[in-house]
């Protein structure tokens, strides 16, 4: 039943701190891995997008997935 469902913090709060660290990591929070995997991966596409004027499709396409993996 979905009505019973929260209160992780308080029922076991080790899990919820090893969930909060796990989502920033994957939203890409800024001093957690994911956020410097991030930050490479969109220098290389733009600077290849300032070469190749056709890869800013791609520059557009990385930014709206790691938007959406936020969400």
């Amino acid at each position: 039943d979905i009505r019973h469902m929260g209160a992780l913090r308080t029922a076991m709060p080790f899990v919820f701190v090893a969930f909060a660290v796990a989502g920033s990591a994957l939203a890409g929070v800024p001093l957690f891995s994911g956020f410097v995997s991030k930050e490479v991966i969109a220098a290389q596409l733009v600077g290849m997008a300032w070469i190749e004027p056709v890869r800013w499709l791609w520059v557009i396409v990385f930014f709206a997935t790691s938007f959406l993996t936020v969400l």
